[in-house]
């Protein structure tokens, strides 16, 4: 059916208009409940009085082929009433390789709408501000690496670390403990990685601590591989130890670091990783952002191997007093899906 054919989706609000969005793969199937993202010019919208600067009358709907369903969006980093502000919604359906799917509309102008649904769980693969401990206890399975006692409890909105990990050692796995999401009960190939954490102590107390993301199996075996931080370059600088094999980065090839910095003033937040694992072949990818050495903190990835699973994961070595507010992962394939929206129709 033609996009000016469907029947306009009959919602209190009454919307005015709405656009097509169409979906195009690359060379990758991508799953039902990707996230992908359209960008539009919503401050171009606010100055013609079709949507409102807080971007409640923006609505992502799909057409199953009978009935309108409404889809929970969230705002990009770049925020509502910008000229590329960035909508985020979930994929209904897997979607094949080099195809298109154009079931999915963006509503807007009403000056009669409520809050749009925003729900973060159902927009990407998962989300959690660690708000609940029993949801914590239902997704995520704890275990240690080298024997030691590992405690992690929600505390105050954040999961916190509460023992300090004594044995460190600069030679493979570099860890202690793995904190594994299991709730999915599936394995994954790739990743985008966002989370927002604090230490609680300070730079120069951190000796050889680390703390990482990574991809890893169920379970107390060391198997996975990780990109990690720590608030010294011990761990890495060749002069003093042997660094871990070498990854890709977008800042440069191998492991890499900052310059010698005598004060650290603490770990920037928050922190973005892109994680893959294809069979044998691992890589990671940082932000631009991270282009400021995370004020002295040091960055590497590693492979401890072989992974016969993957499932995301936290792993750390000593790294006590530390706290992570909020997490949200998306899947992530090499040829990522394209969202373009198409004219505006009255």
């Amino acid at each position: 059916m033609h996009a000016d054919s469907l029947p306009w989706w009959d919602h209190p609000a009454s919307f005015q208009h709405r656009r097509q969005i169409t979906v195009s793969t690359g060379k990758d199937a991508v799953p039902a409940h990707y996230s992908v993202s359209v960008v539009l010019d919503h401050a171009k919208l606010v100055r013609e009085d079709k949507s409102l600067p807080g971007g409640a009358d923006l609505r992502v709907a799909r057409w199953t082929g009978s009935s309108w369903i409404e889809l929970d969006r969230l705002v990009g980093e770049s925020g509502w009433n910008q000229a590329a502000t960035q909508i985020w919604f979930a994929l209904q359906k897997d979607l094949p390789a080099f195809s298109t799917e154009s079931s999915y509309y963006l509503y807007y102008h009403s000056h009669a709408v409520v809050a749009a649904p925003d729900d973060p769980t159902r927009v990407y693969y998962y989300y959690s501000n660690f708000s609940d401990p029993e949801a914590f206890s239902r997704d995520w399975s704890v275990y240690t690496v080298n024997g030691q006692h590992i405690q992690y409890a929600v505390l105050s909105g954040a999961l916190y670390k509460e023992d300090s990990n004594s044995r460190q050692t600069d030679r493979l796995p570099y860890i202690n403990d793995k904190v594994v999401l299991t709730k999915t009960g599936e394995k994954v190939s790739g990743l985008y990685v966002r989370y927002s954490y604090r230490a609680g102590m300070a730079h120069s107390e951190l000796d050889d601590d680390l703390f990482g993301v990574g991809l890893c199996s169920p379970d107390a075996e060391p198997a996975g591989f990780y990109a990690g931080i720590t608030g010294k370059d011990d761990w890495f600088d060749g002069s003093e130890r042997t660094p871990p094999a070498p990854a890709q980065s977008q800042a440069a090839a191998g492991y890499w670091r900052g310059d010698e910095i005598d004060h650290i003033a603490g770990f920037s937040s928050p922190l973005v990783y892109e994680l893959k694992s294809r069979h044998t072949v691992v890589a990671v990818w940082t932000s631009s952002s991270l282009a400021m050495w995370l004020d002295g903190a040091f960055i590497s990835a590693w492979p401890v191997g072989p992974v016969a699973d993957n499932y995301f994961c936290f792993v750390s070595q000593g790294m006590p007093d530390f706290f992570i507010d909020e997490l949200m992962l998306r899947r992530l394939v090499d040829s990522e899906p394209v969202a373009s929206l198409g004219p505006e129709q009255p």
